[in-house]
């Protein structure tokens, strides 16, 4: 396996299977088959925030944060 590719393999299944049951994911979309950024929720927590590469530096993460801080309070 090359560099770090196990540990890539482990948090993927561990996101796949565990996270995202355990959040709500609110997101971004450009279509409805692609998502430009999204964030998981869980108890007033942040616990996930993705951009796709594509959409870097659109301010689409600060979006999120801003609609996360007027979700929870």
């Amino acid at each position: 396996m090359g560099f770090l590719e196990e540990e890539i393999l482990f948090y993927k299944k561990a996101i796949l299977e565990y996270y995202f049951d355990n959040v709500k994911l609110y997101g971004i979309k450009e279509s409805v088959s692609e998502i430009k950024a999204f964030i998981g929720l869980s108890n007033n927590q942040v616990e996930m925030l993705f951009v796709h590469p594509n959409y870097y530096r659109q301010s689409l993460g600060t979006q999120l944060m801003h609609f996360a801080l007027n979700r929870m309070h």
